[in-house]
This record gives structure tokens, C-alpha cells and sequence, in this order.
């Protein structure tokens, strides 16, 4: 197990530098130790990389099961799920934007678990869906483009999101779940 405050270091670098772009000299610097040390406790680059999207992927499984897990309809579990994902995203903005943009570094088995992770994830999300379609609570479709549209949008909020901006994770939770439940044009629901 890799310590949290060389993976929180390595995390702010990558998402500065880049992970091509960064060095374990770079890591080393901002942790204020020598890289001989730093390699006591990681053996490779790609270790600190493959630490992050490890954290995140089992944060967002956490959170869904839990949601999934519960006795929720589907409409208020996929609040529930905007929610869990939203709040990881604005709660991480420099991890999630390192876990999109840098995915393409971890190969092999590495990558195949973090997929295998991703896609425990996609399953549970679409099963809300499709629980969803099959009650009449939301229109048929397709559960699991629906599933990756959905989870897009706090997804790629790490891009643009900004603590000190007008709408706090919940409000965007929200405006993102309206979107999801109900449209750009289509009923709100009542508070």
C-alpha cells in the first residue's frame, strides 16, 4: 500500500504536469524528499498512477452499492448515484481529471482490473435503469447508452468545476439529475 500523501503529491503533479510529464524527481520535490527515499516506498511511476484510479474506481463502487443496495425506487437512486459521482468529481477535481486524461498510460493487467471495476460500476448504474424501464418510472431506451450519458456529465465536470463557482456538488447534483430524469424540457420535480 502506497502512503496517501505520496499518492496526494503524485496526484497534483500529474494533473499540472501530465503524467509523461512528471518525474518521480518531480514527486520526490513536491513531498520534500530525495528520490532514493520516494523509491522506498514505490517502486515505479506507474504505481502512483495505477493508486489513483484504484482510489477512485473503489470510492464510486462504494458508493453505488450502497446505493444500489438500498430500497430506494430507481428515480431516487439515480439521484443518489448523480450524487455520489458528482461529489467524488468536485470533491477530487485533480484526480478525476488524471483518472480521464491519463487512463491510456496503465496497460495490461492493471488496466484490465480497473475496466473489470468500471464496468461492476456501468452494470449497477444501468440496472437502476433498466429496474426503472421495467416499472414505467422512466421511458424505454437504451440502459446502457443511458448509463454513460448520465455518468458523463459529473464526470467531465473535473474539467470545469470550481469549489469557489456559483453551484456547491449538491446543486450541481441536482441540475445534473433533472437533466438525467427529465430533459431540458421536460417536468421538474416538486419540492
Amino acid at each position: 500500500m502506497i502512503r496517501d500523501d505520496i499518492v496526494q503529491a503524485a496526484t497534483r503533479i500529474f494533473s499540472r504536469r501530465g503524467y509523461h510529464g512528471t518525474s518521480m524527481q518531480h514527486i520526490a520535490e513536491e513531498l520534500g524528499m530525495r528520490k532514493p527515499s520516494l523509491y522506498h516506498h514505490v517502486s515505479a511511476k506507474e504505481d502512483l498512477l495505477f493508486a489513483i484510479h484504484q482510489r477512485l474506481i473503489d470510492k464510486l463502487v462504494d458508493g453505488t452499492l450502497e446505493v444500489v443496495s438500498s430500497s430506494l425506487g430507481p428515480e431516487e437512486k439515480l439521484r443518489r448515484i448523480i450524487l455520489v459521482n458528482t461529489e467524488m468529481v468536485t470533491g477530487d477535481v485533480d484526480a478525476v481529471s488524471v483518472f480521464l486524461k491519463e487512463r491510456d498510460a496503465i496497460a495490461g493487467e492493471r488496466w484490465a482490473g480497473v475496466v473489470a471495476q468500471r464496468d461492476v460500476y456501468e452494470q449497477m448504474v444501468a440496472g437502476v435503469i433498466r429496474d426503472g424501464v421495467s416499472s414505467g418510472v422512466f421511458a424505454p431506451s437504451d440502459p446502457v447508452l443511458l448509463t454513460k450519458a448520465v455518468l458523463s456529465m459529473p464526470s467531465w465536470a473535473s474539467m470545469w468545476y470550481r469549489a469557489d463557482g456559483p453551484m456547491s456538488a449538491e446543486q450541481l447534483a441536482e441540475l445534473f439529475s433533472d437533466v438525467a430524469l427529465y430533459g431540458l424540457v421536460g417536468r421538474r420535480r416538486s419540492d
